[in-house]
């Protein structure tokens, strides 16, 4: 007779146990699916603004979304560029006048002969993307892009002086490392390639 009430309490803790066990199963199971949810739910977030350098307008965005951030600054197409001139960067800056005097006397030393007011700076390119999506690394293999181009023109028609016999039209400034080709395409370069096809 006592044999067999410790057989049947056995079994019953054995049933207990199991019931345990079954509850431990479903608080697991609970818990995963509460970690779901949570996952669904992350928080996405972009930010977008418009804005104008050195005449250029440039649109900029921020994204973070499934936990990838990506950055993103680019020309916009909506109204056409129109170049700065020195004289407007430097009044934006809070030059004082002698400064700018300066800097007046500088530009025509260097061969810019329409000085400040004539000589206008415009950015023909500027370009920047950054992403940490696996995706855009296994695309290109790059998750940094940028292209930046810059050109520096003399308005004014030149004249030669007697001291200064000669002026300078326009410089340009290319640094870039995306391989888009519009993106490229875009950049004030001179070509030295395509010129020597010119020259045979």
């Amino acid at each position: 007779m006592a044999m067999y009430q410790i057989t049947a309490k056995e079994e019953q803790i054995t049933v207990n146990e199991d019931q345990n066990t079954e509850t431990e199963k479903q608080v697991t199971e609970n818990e995963d699916q509460g970690t779901k949810v949570l996952a669904s739910q992350q928080v996405s977030m972009n930010v977008g603004t418009e804005l104008t350098v050195f005449g250029m307008r440039l649109m900029g965005a921020i994204e973070k979304k499934d936990n990838c951030t990506r950055i993103l600054v680019c020309p916009s197409t909506k109204i056409p560029d129109t170049p700065a001139s020195l004289y407007e960067i430097c009044t934006a800056v809070g030059f004082a006048d002698q400064t700018k005097q300066s800097i007046d006397e500088v530009i025509k030393y260097l061969g810019f002969s329409g000085g400040l007011e004539k000589t206008m700076i415009g950015v023909k390119q500027a370009f920047f993307y950054y992403s940490t999506d696996q995706k855009d690394h296994a695309e290109g293999g790059i998750n940094k892009e940028y292209a930046f181009s810059l050109e520096i023109t003399n308005a004014k028609t030149f004249e030669p002086q007697k001291d200064f016999p000669f002026g300078v039209n326009s410089i340009s400034f290319s640094l870039w490392n995306s391989t888009r080709e519009k993106v490229v395409d875009s950049l004030d370069t001179f070509g030295i390639s395509d010129m020597l096809k010119k020259l045979s």
